[in-house]
């Protein structure tokens, strides 16, 4: 039931809200593209929030008005944050081309990476041992995320080319011929 209740549509709608908001605020209004080091503090002062955020309200009775906002409402919040610095800031190390390529297979990543979660170890013969404890368990999480990245990003190449792509342009040829009187030529799925 807590389950349901978190991911219905309903709870989930602000985060599309906030999505949305950020959307139009990032392509209709002109804003300046701040500096390497602007961009810089401010992702520090937002990684001091989250660690604050994560934290303190805890620990600290100052704090006990933010634990009554919602956590998926905060987490939105720096989120988006993160995103506006990340999309109107200087080239920064979350801002280059291989993470980029990665924000195109987020889709195909996030679908496929449970796989890799869940099976890796028993694929590695017990190479990683998903119940080890102290320093070896911290070792053992560094490699299965190695590893289910590397997996998951190749399987989601793949995936992206030969499902999510064709399913994407299905969807616009379908959706374009409608609309527009010449059609949808723009797919070598669909080339009239």
């Amino acid at each position: 039931m807590g389950n349901f209740l978190y991911f219905w549509f309903p709870n989930q709608l602000p985060v599309f809200a906030l999505g949305f908001v950020l959307y139009f605020v990032l392509n209709r209004y002109p804003l300046p593209v701040l500096s390497r080091t602007t961009s810089y503090g401010l992702l520090a002062v937002i990684g001091v929030v989250w660690l604050g955020a994560a934290e303190w309200p805890s620990r600290c009775s100052r704090f006990d008005s933010l634990s009554f906002a919602p956590t998926i409402l905060v987490a939105s919040l720096s989120f988006m944050a993160f995103i506006f610095v990340l999309a109107k800031g200087a080239d920064t190390v979350f801002a280059h081309p291989w993470i980029r390529r990665l924000g195109v297979l987020s889709f195909s990543s996030y679908v496929l990476h449970f796989l890799f979660v869940h099976q890796l170890p028993a694929w590695t013969g017990g190479l990683i041992d998903i119940t080890a404890t102290g320093y070896s368990a911290i070792g053992m999480g560094i490699a299965l995320w190695v590893l289910t990245m590397i997996c998951t990003t190749a399987t989601a190449a793949l995936a992206y080319r030969l499902i999510e792509q064709p399913g994407i342009d299905l969807a616009r040829y379908l959706t374009w011929s409608r609309s527009s009187p010449k059609g949808y030529t723009g797919s070598w799925l669909f080339v009239r």
